[in-house]
């Protein structure tokens, strides 16, 4: 980067649940790491930064249906906010019409744009569900038509279906019409319920070959020949599900409530004009990923049980203080092994987040054509998008295409091919970047961080507590020389508290280092630590700023040392891995500090016995005026994807 029962046990477990990364440590004293044999040839022992390439996602080669668009009876969903809203269920549909089935299953949401077009172009919201011919006061509207955002992701669609994936974009304009602030959950719940619905349909589909209230829309099919060609092609154990803005808090939500499948009653899912209240379908979805595209997150929600990767554009003019990278702060704890139960793995799944520097909020729909960002950042600026940072709305579905698929196709698909990316270990294709740009260059506009399954990671620093001023996560001393400020700092819940960056994305509660000079170390004790299963050190990190430059003044950079207990040590720079340290782009008083990964092959550490670390340093000698947050510092290795 640098040139996301009832309501009542629905609240309970998402009080119980979100919050400053919910458990603690998995190898702290009193609660010791289940202990994971991983031969050694799947450790990887490469030096470079970039294994390969990674493969493209336009490859398929399938024929495919047209666009087919359907409609089904409506529901009635019960809000947090006491509403018994009426919801139509329609949406587009694309398979593959010939290969090896039973085919995965991609279902996108769009978020809250405008419903309704009127004449002269204008799009509001109607405050009704559809699109009447008269105005809320009582005046014709002439020239009303929908707005069909759910067909804004068919350039994606397209390709999965010839790769073998039933892809389905479903219609939320009526939660849009209804999800007003007085709300607190601003429709999440509703999206969330027509999400398992649509599921619930095709899953019925596959099974029985139709669905009672299902047909085609006028004019896109001549008869509902699809349903037959459907059953049995789609596979529910291979489901991924992509929300955009308020779309990807409602996919967060449809995850929730799935693992609620038991609780769902008839007080808050319903047939609409059912004389009587209609049971849903309740078993379970297997939601293979869950992606919110710039979310928002109103209720700090997790993502538990579930492979999840948030993207976040960073020129982000909507949803323009990422809230995405509150879901993943907040899921990257969850569901710690049991001390009790040796057994125990913890959450078997993987977390990540996804910084596309350049992004606007719109452009990833092609049915939302304006710019959002209003800013006066040059980085950000589209009207100058030659020498700004800013991506075309071309280049910007090609970026998107290529992440948002190839992470559906690796976690819901099962396809590893694309895993290196999701590394940080392979470049982005040359198809998908801006034209003269390297391979290099247009693989800094993407910043990858994951956290691995629980058993696939050591723990040595979580910053949870401000314990992690003198001890990290082992247990162990924590120390410090040469810094002119060192300081435990939060976010939670959008509110900073002590972290002096004045715009910090996140919801982590974080360190923060000052310095001045070059001679400036963090040091955490490892005691005799056994790191020789694990392929890389890594840690997140942000440039901290401020609008006057005493904190930082530019890009950021340091030595990661390890030293093993006879006193040999081996260092490399933060930079020969990772883009993350970047100055926050734009104007200072906009800019947007992001913790980001900074991951370096533990191959690249010569000269040192890796199963007996005595400390991990960070050494703050690159630059004599710089400032810093960080947190999560960890060993890592694969398996990553499914």
């Amino acid at each position: 980067m640098k040139p996301s029962s009832s309501l009542f046990l629905l609240s309970v477990l998402a009080m119980a649940i979100t919050g400053c990364g919910g458990g603690g440590s998995s190898n702290s004293p009193d609660t010791p790491a289940p202990t994971v044999t991983i031969p050694v040839d799947q450790i990887e022992t490469s030096t470079e930064r970039f294994l390969d390439v990674a493969p493209g996602v336009r490859d398929g080669t399938l024929p495919i249906s047209s666009v087919i668009e359907y409609k089904a009876a409506p529901i009635r969903v019960l809000t947090t906010g006491g509403a018994d809203a009426p919801m139509s269920i329609k949406g587009q549909v694309r398979y593959p019409l010939a290969g090896e089935a039973p085919f995965p299953v991609i279902l996108y949401l769009h978020g809250r744009h405008g419903t309704c077009i009127y004449l002269g172009g204008t799009e509001t919201l109607t405050g009704a569900a559809g699109c009447p011919n008269m105005s809320l006061i009582g005046l014709p509207l002439v020239g009303v038509r929908p707005v069909k955002s759910y067909a804004g992701y068919d350039y994606m669609a397209t390709n999965l279906a010839a790769a073998g994936y039933v892809v389905i974009s479903i219609d939320g304009n009526d939660v849009n019409d209804i999800d007003n602030p007085s709300l607190p959950e601003r429709g999440g719940i509703a999206r969330g319920y027509i999400i398992l619905h649509h599921l619930d349909i095709f899953r019925q589909i596959n099974e029985t070959g139709e669905y009672a209230t299902l047909s085609p829309m006028q004019g896109t099919a001549p008869e509902p020949a699809f349903f037959m060609d459907l059953m049995g092609k789609m596979d529910f154990s291979r489901v991924g599900i992509m929300g955009h803005s308020r779309g990807g808090e409602g996919v967060m939500r449809a995850n929730l409530l799935n693992e609620l499948a038991e609780e769902r009653t008839t007080l808050e899912y319903r047939s609409e004009g059912a004389t009587t209240l209609v049971e849903p379908f309740t078993n379970k979805h297997t939601l293979g990923a869950v992606l919110p595209l710039a979310p928002t997150d109103f209720e700090y929600q997790t993502v538990p049980e579930s492979n999840f990767m948030t993207l976040l554009p960073y020129c982000d003019g909507d949803v323009s203080n990422l809230q995405g990278a509150r879901m993943y702060d907040t899921s990257r704890y969850t569901n710690p092994p049991d001390p009790d139960d040796p057994n125990s793995i913890g959450e078997p799944e993987t977390k990540y987040q996804l910084l596309l520097d350049g992004a606007n909020h719109n452009f990833f729909n092609t049915y939302w054509p304006s710019d959002d960002y209003r800013a006066a950042g040059v980085h950000c600026q589209l009207s100058s998008a030659s020498t700004s940072g800013r991506l075309t709305p071309q280049q910007q579905r090609d970026y998107g295409e290529f992440l948002m698929s190839s992470y559906l196709r690796m976690a819901a698909g099962g396809e590893t091919g694309y895993t290196n990316f999701w590394k940080g270990r392979a470049t982005v294709p040359q198809e998908y970047c801006p034209l003269n740009s390297s391979a290099e260059q247009c693989t800094a506009k993407t910043i990858v961080s994951y956290h691995a399954p629980w058993q696939h990671r050591l723990l040595v620093e979580d910053t949870l507590s401000p314990t992690s001023l003198s001890r990290n996560a082992l247990g162990l001393p924590v120390s410090i020389s040469n810094l002119d400020r060192f300081e435990f700092c939060s976010i939670l819940n959008g509110a900073a508290t002590g972290c002096p960056s004045a715009r910090t994305y996140g919801n982590a509660t974080q360190l923060f280092a000052k310095w001045s000079g070059t001679d400036a170390v963090y040091r955490s004790e490892l005691g005799e630590l056994d790191v020789s299963g694990y392929e890389v050190v890594s840690l997140r990190a942000g440039v901290a700023f401020d609008t006057t430059g005493v904190l930082s003044s530019g890009d950021q950079d340091f030595h990661i040392r390890l030293t093993d207990v006879d006193g040999a040590s081996a260092e490399i720079l933060a930079s020969r891995y990772s883009d993350a340290l970047f100055y926050p782009l734009a104007l200072a008083s906009e800019g947007k500090t992001t913790l980001n990964m900074v991951a370096i092959p533990l191959a690249a550490y010569s000269g040192i016995d890796k199963t007996r670390l005595a400390a991990l340093e960070l050494v703050f000698d690159q630059t004599s005026n710089g400032a810093i947050q960080f947190t999560d510092i960890q060993f890592q290795r694969s398996p990553l994807a499914p």
